[in-house]
Parts: C-alpha cells; sequence; structure tokens
C-alpha cells in the first residue's frame, strides 16, 4: 500500500500477552483484540474490496492494538483458598500467603512476564501470631510440641499456650509501648506571666 502504510496498520493486534507460573503450572493471559483499520473512502467507511475511481478521497484510521494483558495476584483462584488453625481451642481461618519469585506479595500485586507465583499451603509460627495479632510466648507448642518462630505451620494445626502466661506478656507489652509513648510525649511548659 502506498503512502508508507503498512499492511499490519490495517489489521487489529492483540495487546502483549502474560506468561507465568502458578504453582509450577505455565499460565498464559492474552492480551485484548485490538481495533481494526477503517477505510474510509469520500468519507465513507469501504473496505479493502470497494472500487474506487479517479479523483476518489481514500483516509485510513489506522488498527490499533489491544491493552496488554493486567493480572493481579488476588484475580487468580487460587488465592481464594484459607488455611484453618485452631488457637487454644478456637478455630482460626486464614488466607493463603502468596510468594512471588520467593517473596511473599499483597493480592494487589500486579503479576509480571516470567513470574513465578507460588500459593503457600503453611504459615510459619511468626506469621500466625502476627495474623492473630498475638505476641510469642515460649510456653506456646504446637501439636504437642514447642517450636521455633520460623517452623512452619499447616492446615489443623493446633497451637496452644498458657493463657495466664499469655495475658501477662500481654500487660507487659502495653505497659512498655504507654511508657515509651509517655515519654516521647511533649512536655507543656508553664505559661509565661
Amino acid at each position: 500500500i502506498a503512502d508508507g502504510i503498512s499492511t499490519l496498520d490495517l489489521f487489529p493486534r492483540r495487546g502483549k500477552s502474560l506468561e507465568f507460573t502458578v504453582n509450577g503450572t505455565n499460565r498464559i493471559v492474552r492480551g485484548e483484540p485490538g481495533e481494526s483499520a477503517v477505510i474510509l473512502l469520500n468519507k465513507k467507511e469501504a473496505n479493502l474490496s470497494t472500487p474506487i475511481v479517479s479523483r476518489d478521497v481514500i483516509e485510513i484510521i489506522r488498527a490499533k492494538i489491544g491493552a496488554n494483558a493486567v493480572v493481579s495476584i488476588g484475580d487468580l483462584p487460587e488465592t481464594k483458598q484459607t488455611i484453618t488453625f485452631e488457637l487454644n481451642g478456637v478455630e482460626v481461618t486464614c488466607p493463603c500467603l502468596v510468594e512471588v519469585n520467593k517473596h511473599l506479595v499483597a493480592e494487589d500485586y500486579l503479576i509480571q512476564s516470567e513470574d513465578e507465583v507460588k500459593v503457600l499451603n503453611y504459615y510459619t509460627l511468626e506469621q500466625l501470631l502476627q495474623f492473630a495479632d498475638l505476641p510469642y510466648h515460649p510456653s506456646m507448642n504446637i501439636n504437642g510440641q514447642q517450636i521455633a518462630l520460623s517452623e512452619r505451620l499447616y492446615e489443623n494445626y493446633v497451637l496452644q499456650f498458657d493463657l495466664d502466661e499469655m495475658t501477662s506478656v500481654m500487660e507487659e507489652t502495653n505497659s512498655a509501648a504507654t511508657v515509651e509513648l509517655d515519654s516521647t510525649q511533649e512536655k507543656e511548659l508553664p505559661e509565661e506571666d
């Protein structure tokens, strides 16, 4: 086609696809379809088969490329799963944690091509305590055994702890925070006469 218009300018093209893995399985999310070129012949819509004559005015509005694929972690069905633990007889249901390229991410993380997404089927003791808003105490045990903060906890694990000891730890933590708050507050200056 004359006037520097390529045939590629006439046909719609999809936006870029995303290729990534979820738990080791390859995924491809296609980009959005583009819009076809519009050919106007004497200001009326035409097509490549429309006959032309001398002095016709041909205008070509180039095809548009579609939007690139966009997927967030929260869009993946696998990330809707939950894990349930028992804390001193109370069931606690937690959302599954998600790693991308070995780093924990939030559900609003936008997946990039070549990302390795892994939905974790465990929490560490530290993550579970953080989720439950509990401090660590050495009396804590999982399924009857003491464990480290970095230990992995799987579905239906049972966390037991001495409630009286835990309450005293929480009170100490709260009073330490209050003392710290008091020491950082501005002191009022006496009014001048």
